[in-house]
């Protein structure tokens, strides 16, 4: 797959008139963002993931994806890092230092949950999952007909997993 036909795919004809392709972009990119800096805000979305952990095809369509829970993790490692820094270098106050640290613990504790129940989804059931990463790799994307071969496959194996 070429880059010209990755772009196409992305960014179809009219895209910039498409409110559907601005708001789920936006919705996506937030929610990772949200995740990233304060995962203990999406609980709710974890303790989902907790409960479809046995489906992959629920855990394909929550609305924070893996690389949103992966940040989040990343980032309340390095948030960990400078708090201890900070408890280093006494600057600020204990308080303060607590505090930051059970924020980062809790943030962790939320964003490694999910990410693992992702992993271990992945691990378990290999073969649903090759089919849904086909099926988001070569699905025609904001409702142009198929063009390709791959994406009749596609069409045909969403249809398929939509009825069972």
């Amino acid at each position: 797959m070429g880059v010209r036909s990755v772009l196409h795919k992305e960014f179809p004809r009219g895209w910039w008139r498409s409110p559907r392709w601005w708001v789920l972009g936006m919705r996506g990119l937030f929610l990772s963002c949200v995740v990233s800096l304060a995962a203990v805000i999406c609980l709710r979305q974890a303790l989902q993931v907790l409960r479809v952990r046995e489906d992959p095809r629920g855990l394909a369509q929550q609305p924070v994806p893996d690389e949103g829970w992966a940040a989040g993790v990343l980032v309340a490692c390095l948030g960990l890092g400078s708090t201890m820094y900070l408890l280093v270098s006494s600057a600020v106050s204990m308080w303060v230092v607590a505090a930051l640290v059970l924020w980062c613990l809790l943030n962790l504790a939320v964003a490694t949950t999910a990410l693992v129940v992702h992993f271990r989804s992945r691990w378990r059931h290999p073969g649903q999952w090759q089919e849904l990463d086909y099926i988001e790799r070569h699905a025609p994307l904001w409702d142009h007909p198929p063009q390709t071969p791959q994406e009749y496959q596609a069409v045909w194996l969403r249809i398929k997993n939509e009825e069972m």
